[in-house]
């Protein structure tokens, strides 16, 4: 996920899903509404420098992205 895709003033990430936009050739976003908890967590970690840019905002400085995807994968999965 990256900056650009969060909107802390309507309280919406817009989340592009990859994966089946792709084997359904469509164009379809997920939203996830922004709760009160996670706008905390969004401003402590530094929402308002890095507002619309497309840095990361896990692992921003990781250059294999392929990598923390499948952690990431493998977690969830996990659970």
């Amino acid at each position: 996920m990256k900056w650009s895709f969060i909107d802390v003033e309507e309280r919406i990430i817009t989340l592009p899903n990859y994966k089946v936009n792709r084997i359904q050739d469509i164009d379809k976003d997920r939203l996830i509404p922004i709760t009160l908890d996670l706008f905390e967590l969004l401003n402590n970690m530094g929402y308002k420098r890095l507002k619309g840019s497309e840095e990361y905002v896990i692992c921003p400085q990781h250059e294999n992205r392929t990598t923390i995807r499948e952690w990431i994968s493998i977690s969830f999965s996990h659970y």
